[in-house]
C-alpha cells in the first residue's frame, strides 16, 4: 500500500529536549519530511500487541512486538486505528479514545501528508478523507493545501488568475470548490493566449480570451475577444503552456480584477504608461490591434533605439524591430510614440497603445513561440 513507503520510526534530538527519558529514548519522533511529534508513551518492559479496525486489511490485523521501538516502525494505511489496554501479563494496547487525542493523532500527519503527495485526482482526495474523520479534520490545513497544488498544477492560468484576484479581494480561496467548479466547465476566466490559432498572422503574439476547461475532451475552450465574429479554439490540456494571465508588471496598471459593471470595458482594452525601464536590445511587448472595436493584444519585438524627451512627462519614441519578419519585410521595423498612454495610428495600419519591458523569464517563454523559419505573407 502506499503506507509501506513511508517509514516513521526515525528520532529526532529537539534542541530544547535534548534530555532523555528513563527509557533512554528521546520523547520526539523524526518523519521523513522534517516533521517530529510526540513518542507515544508505552512502558519500555511490556510486549505490546497491535490491534486494529476489522475492515482493514487481514495483512494489517495484527502484528506484535517486545517494546516501545516497535511502535515506531509500525506501518499502518490511514484511518488504522490503535488500541491499548493494560492486562495481567502485560501486555498492552493503544485505546481508541486515547489515539484519538491531538497527542497521538499528531503521528499521523507525517503519513497523511506523503500519501497525499501520491493522489492526483480528486476522487482519491474525498476518499482519503473518508478513511478517518478524526485525522481528516485535523489535517484540514493539509487537504487545503494539496486541493490547491493539484489546481495550480492542472490549470496554473487559472490557479495564477484565482490568486491576484484571492490577494486583491483579501478573501481565501476554497481550493477544493473551485477545483470542481472549474471541472465541470462552469469558471470562465479572462486569459491570454500564445500562437492564436497557431496561424502565422497572429506569430509571436499573445491575444486575449475568455477560457474555460471541457472535462470531456480535457481541453481549454478558448473564444477571443475581437470585434469581428470568431469561432472558439480547442487548445489541448497539453498546449496549456501556451495560455497566461495578464502579466505581473501590467497588473498595477490594467487592474485586470476590475471588470464590468465596475468598469466600462475589461482590462485589455486599457493602455499602458510609462516606459522608464525600457532599454536598447531588450525584448518588449507592444499593445495593438487592428479593428477599432477590438482589445489590444501583446506583440513581442526587440528595442532597437530609445528617444527620450528632456521632458520626462513626454512621450518617447521607440523604434523596435520584430525579428521573426525578414529584414526586408514591411513588418520588420516600427516606429512608435508611447509612455503617455494615448492610442495612435499604426505606419503598419491598425493602432497601439503602450509598451512593456519583458523579464528573463517571460523572454524565455516567449522564445518557446519563436517561428523555426521567418515569417512571410
Amino acid at each position: 500500500g502506499l503506507a509501506s513507503r513511508t517509514k516513521m520510526g526515525s528520532r529526532l534530538t529537539v534542541p530544547e529536549f535534548e534530555e532523555e527519558s528513563a527509557g533512554g529514548a528521546t520523547p520526539w519522533l523524526e518523519h521523513p519530511d522534517g516533521k517530529w511529534s510526540p513518542r507515544p508513551r508505552v512502558p519500555s518492559d511490556c510486549l505490546i500487541d497491535y490491534k486494529v479496525d476489522d475492515c482493514m486489511p487481514e495483512a494489517y490485523k495484527r502484528g506484535r512486538g517486545s517494546s516501545e521501538e516497535d511502535l515506531e516502525d509500525l506501518q499502518l494505511p490511514a484511518g488504522m486505528k490503535f488500541q491499548r489496554a493494560y492486562t495481567p501479563g502485560g501486555s498492552c494496547f493503544l485505546s481508541l479514545s486515547e489515539w484519538e487525542q491531538p497527542s497521538r493523532v499528531v503521528l499521523s500527519l507525517p503519513l497523511f501528508g506523503d500519501i497525499l503527495d501520491y493522489l492526483h485526482d480528486p476522487t482519491d482526495v474525498i476518499n482519503m478523507r473518508r478513511a478517518s474523520q478524526t485525522i481528516a479534520e485535523t489535517n484540514e490545513s493539509i487537504i487545503a493545501r494539496h486541493w490547491e497544488n493539484m489546481y495550480r498544477s492542472r490549470w496554473p492560468a487559472f490557479y495564477t488568475a484565482h490568486t491576484y484576484t484571492s490577494q486583491v479581494s483579501v478573501m481565501e480561496v476554497d481550493w477544493q470548490a473551485v477545483y470542481l467548479h472549474t471541472l465541470k466547465g462552469k469558471y470562465e476566466q479572462i486569459l491570454e493566449v500564445f500562437d492564436r490559432e497557431k496561424k502565422l498572422g497572429f506569430a509571436m503574439s499573445c491575444m486575449v480570451a475568455k477560457v474555460k476547461y471541457e472535462e470531456e475532451t480535457n481541453t481549454y475552450i478558448a473564444n477571443y475577444v475581437s470585434a469581428s465574429h470568431v469561432l472558439p479554439e480547442r487548445i489541448p490540456h497539453c498546449d496549456g503552456h501556451r495560455i497566461r494571465f495578464c502579466p505581473p508588471s501590467a497588473r498595477a496598471q490594467l487592474k485586470p480584477d476590475i471588470v464590468p459593471p465596475q468598469a466600462s470595458d475589461i482590462y485589455p482594452h486599457r493602455i499602458m504608461i510609462g516606459v522608464e525601464d525600457l532599454k536598447v536590445g531588450q525584448g518588449v511587448e507592444l499593445q495593438w490591434k487592428m479593428q477599432m472595436g477590438s482589445p489590444f493584444g501583446w506583440w513581442y519585438g526587440v528595442v532597437e533605439s530609445i528617444d527620450r524627451p528632456k521632458d520626462s512627462h513626454s512621450p518617447v519614441e521607440v523604434t523596435m524591430i520584430f525579428t521573426h519578419f525578414p529584414a526586408r519585410s514591411r513588418w520588420h521595423r516600427l516606429h512608435v510614440t508611447v509612455g503617455d498612454g494615448v492610442m495612435r495610428r499604426c505606419a503598419i495600419g491598425g493602432h497601439h497603445g503602450g509598451i512593456r519591458g519583458v523579464t528573463a523569464e517571460e523572454e524565455k517563454q516567449w522564445q518557446q513561440f519563436f517561428p523555426k523559419h521567418p515569417v512571410v505573407f
